[in-house]
C-alpha cells in the first residue's frame, strides 16, 4: 500500500509546491493539506488535482515532470483514497 508521507508527500514537494505553494497560482496551496486525512476532507480539491495529474496538464510542459513511476503512486493513492468504499 502507498503511504502519503512516504509516496505522495515527496512528489507534491517536488513538483507542486513550487506554483501551488507559497505563490498560490490558480488560488491553490497544497502546503495546508499536510496528511492523508487533509485529502479525504477537501476531497474535492484533490478530485481535481487528480485529473489535472492524470492527464499529464500537471505539471505544466514547460516545469519539471515527474518520473512514470511518480506519476502512477501519486494517481494511484489518490484514487485509492479518494473513491474508498467500506461496504
Amino acid at each position: 500500500a502507498l503511504d502519503f508521507e512516504a509516496h505522495v508527500r515527496p512528489v507534491l514537494e517536488s513538483y507542486c509546491l513550487d506554483c501551488h505553494g507559497e505563490r498560490k497560482r490558480a488560488g491553490l496551496d497544497l502546503r495546508q493539506y499536510a496528511d492523508a486525512d487533509a485529502v479525504r476532507i477537501h476531497r474535492t480539491v484533490f478530485e481535481s488535482v487528480l485529473k489535472q495529474v492524470d492527464s499529464s496538464l500537471m505539471p505544466p510542459a514547460n516545469k519539471p515532470q515527474p518520473s512514470a513511476s511518480e506519476r502512477t503512486a501519486l494517481v494511484t493513492w489518490l484514487r485509492d483514497t479518494l473513491f474508498q468504499v467500506d461496504c
